[in-house]
């Protein structure tokens, strides 16, 4: 898996390893106190992705397989 830069709004795009390209609206994970540090945009835009999760620091992280399943596939040409 692989992420664009972030864009601030809290959107991510996601390319996974199937090829599909999706984005994830990171809003809706905000209201988990869990995510509530990424309110901080300075954090939210150090974001990085593994094969199996994205994470933000030793603290904040997210699986590949949630973000997959919520994501909104972008069509590709």
């Amino acid at each position: 898996m692989s992420i664009t830069p972030p864009f601030p709004s809290y959107i991510l795009h996601l390319q996974f390893d199937n090829g599909e390209l999706k984005e994830v609206d990171m809003k809706y994970y905000l209201r988990y106190p869990a995510f509530q540090p990424l309110y901080d945009k300075e954090l939210f835009m150090q974001v990085k992705a593994m094969p199996k999760f994205v994470y933000w620091n030793e603290n904040i992280d997210i699986s590949s397989a949630t973000l997959y399943l919520d994501g909104i596939t972008i069509p590709t040409m």
